[in-house]
């Protein structure tokens, strides 16, 4: 008589188990269901179960939808940004596509060989202008992409400020601009080459752009990172409104449009330091433009 009591409970606690993962999986699948069709939405499966491997099955379903979830939202934000970069390029290409069209068009009807030849030059030069902003947006587009191959290594950046400014010292010699560089020992940095002299390059030519009659250049240890410091006085004033969008692309994009160049400079100069594991700033004041940038720093065990 106990046996079969025993019996008839374990059958019963069973039965009772089995209804209740049945319900458990009904519920689950209609949610799974509902989910299929509304997969953007942010819908989790939800259950009042206390079933050890129901709970188990429930938070592995949810961990897969919300990873799946962010694999989307990264996808149409690089689909946007994409978009947007394609109708900047088509903007952009435009400017010295017309300038080398109209001035074609304009040799069509000039006889001497002087006109000729100058107006030849200004076509090459747009032409070198369009081909440096094409491979501007090749870089840029693999930045934003994370497909940007890097070759960490260790740099001494004294030297390679001094020998990217040197490289210049006719553009700063035509346009009186003193280039001053405040020594202070030796500053390693782990930093890719070829990305810090673009970055360098693209500051060197906002100094030539914008400066007036100095540039200071000073490098220091700061724990674990290096900071280069550049500032150079302008007659070019920035509102406030300008130093806060100073390194986004739309900024750079609109200031750009008046004096030719591809407003690419400092926009890149953020995203090639950022993609190094570094930070740059900016501020304005007083006619004195500044530039941080923070770097990681080579710590030389003693």
């Amino acid at each position: 008589m106990i046996i079969s009591m025993i019996l008839a409970l374990i059958l019963v606690v069973i039965i009772y188990k089995y209804l209740l993962l049945k319900y458990d999986m009904t519920q689950l699948t209609k949610q799974l269901k509902y989910i299929k069709h509304h997969i953007n939405s942010n819908q989790i499966i939800r259950t009042n179960t206390h079933h050890k491997h129901s709970v188990n099955l429930i938070n592995e379903i949810n961990d897969v939808l919300n990873a799946k979830r962010k694999e989307v939202v990264k996808y149409k934000q690089q689909e946007l940004l994409l978009n947007q970069e394609i109708t900047n390029i088509s903007h952009d290409i435009r400017t010295p596509l017309t300038a080398i069209k109209g001035y074609a068009n304009l040799m069509q009807e000039i006889e001497t060989i002087d006109e000729i030849n100058r107006y030849a030059k200004v076509i090459n030069s747009k032409t070198d202008n369009l081909i440096n902003m094409v491979d501007l947006f090749h870089e840029m587009t693999k930045l934003n992409s994370g497909d940007y191959a890097l070759n960490i290594q260790e740099i001494n950046i004294d030297e390679c400020l001094k020998e990217q400014f040197l490289s210049y010292f006719n553009q700063f010699d035509n346009k009186s601009i003193n280039v001053l560089f405040n020594e202070d020992g030796t500053h390693l940095v782990k930093v890719d080459r070829v990305c810090l002299e673009r970055i360098i390059n693209n500051l060197i030519s906002n100094i030539l752009k914008y400066g007036k009659t100095y540039a200071k250049i000073k490098v220091f240890d700061n724990k674990d990172r290096v900071l280069i410091e550049i500032q150079n006085d302008t007659d070019e004033p920035l509102s406030d409104g300008d130093q806060t969008n100073l390194f986004k692309r739309s900024q750079t994009l609109d200031a750009s449009r008046h004096n030719g160049s591809t407003g690419l400079g400092l926009y890149m100069v953020k995203r090639l330091v950022e993609v190094q594991n570094g930070r740059i700033t900016a501020a304005y004041q007083n006619n004195q433009f500044y530039i941080s940038i923070e770097l990681p720093r080579v710590n030389r065990q003693k």
